[in-house]
């Protein structure tokens, strides 16, 4: 009895129902030793019928555990909140009074140290929201610890720092995303598959406009370290988001010259750059101040259609006759949720679409050659 049984812990791929069922059968069957090829089809086919139903919905949230409670991290505690595969099971912010009030709000357990919520036993994952120049001695307790890593941009402001964080992972073979939501942008599949099958014609050029009514934004409220050169700056904050589209698609980007403006130990307030990714030219233009909306865009131009991202969402496509929306694949998810449908592959051990700590390491080396070259 058991002796062909199949391996549960390892499943991954497949729903732990379905494949605890099929372990069934297959003792089942195993244990009949005159069962002819029907009733052992019989066996497995009850089985499956059971297990079906109880598919991904009757699954556990996957626990997560959240560092940082800034703006990021209030916005993913809504996403989770909305997504029925994720539970925000404990958190920790340096901020107590905003601990407190976000733990109150939404109901998950407070930690007593970022090092407190590592070492519980009851996560499956941790999302990383702190500010940059935290992120490498953190994530690495969390690759120690043998947990998923979810972590905000940038991996870290010291390159060496950020290299030897992606050597720590790739070492213990560790699951790590990092949280570019362009990775989910609606239409981006269809724009790739546009690219790849010739219907866009030879790429010509891409460009980036970048405009801050005033930086950091009203909004933000981060703290003083996002007006800072060490950490902060629109390069580091939102360039990097177009860094990585124009890396999605265009592969690995150099920066060829870069004119910056900044007040001593400030933010920059201008940058005009020329970057290439391999002959492809990227131009850069972005700066703070001005009685004029923000605003981000993003252009790829090709021979026989260019493609446009704006304001974070909306993506269109144009020929000569003008620029149109661009639909999404059938079936293609939108929003915030998509990610953490991504995410969620990533802990069921499948491939995801997000990036991984190489990926952002490269965004890194071109945001911080920008600093460097106009520095």
């Amino acid at each position: 009895m058991g002796q062909g049984r199949f391996p549960i812990e390892q499943a991954t791929s497949i729903d732990r129902a379905l494949a605890i069922a099929l372990a069934l059968a297959i003792d089942l069957a195993l244990a009949i030793e005159q069962a002819s090829a029907t009733e052992a089809i019989f066996a497995i086919e009850l089985a499956v019928g059971y297990a079906l139903p109880m598919s991904a919905a009757s699954r556990d949230p996957w626990q997560v555990g959240m560092i940082g409670l800034g703006l990021m991290g209030q916005r993913m505690l809504g996403d989770m909140g909305a997504h029925e595969r994720f539970q925000v099971a404990a958190g920790f912010d340096m901020d107590r009074a905003q601990l407190a009030s976000t733990s109150s709000e939404h109901g998950f357990e407070v930690a007593a140290s970022a090092e407190a919520l590592i070492e519980r036993t009851d996560l499956d994952c941790v999302y990383v929201a702190t500010p940059p120049a935290s992120h490498v001695a953190l994530a690495k307790q969390v690759l120690q610890r043998g947990l998923p890593l979810f972590l905000e941009k940038p991996l870290s402001v010291d390159l060496n720092s950020a290299r030897e964080l992606l050597e720590f992972a790739e070492a213990r073979e560790s699951r790590c995303a990092i949280n570019f939501p362009f990775a989910t942008l609606p239409g981006s599949k269809r724009m790739q598959r546009e690219l790849l099958d010739g219907t866009a014609g030879q790429v010509l050029r891409a460009e980036i406009l970048l405009h801050f009514s005033q930086w950091p934004r009203t909004w933000h409220k981060a703290g003083p370290w996002l007006a800072g050169g060490i950490e902060g700056g629109f390069l580091r904050e939102v360039f990097s988001h177009f860094a990585y589209l124009s890396q999605r698609f265009l592969g690995p980007l150099a920066v060829e010259s870069c004119s910056l403006e900044r007040t001593a130990g400030q933010a920059e307030t201008r940058v005009q750059a020329q970057l290439r990714a391999g002959a492809i030219p990227l131009a850069l233009l972005g700066g703070a101040l001005g009685a004029a909306p923000d605003f981000n865009q993003w252009t790829l131009y090709c021979e026989e259609r260019c493609y446009r991202v704006e304001n974070w969402s909306t993506v269109s496509t144009s020929s000569a006759q003008g620029w149109q929306p661009l639909e999404p694949e059938p079936g293609e998810s939108r929003g915030a949720r998509s990610q953490l449908d991504e995410l969620s592959k990533l802990l069921d051990g499948e491939n995801c679409c997000l990036p991984n700590l190489a990926e952002g390491l490269g965004v890194m080396e071109t945001v911080e050659g920008l600093l460097l070259a106009g520095s």
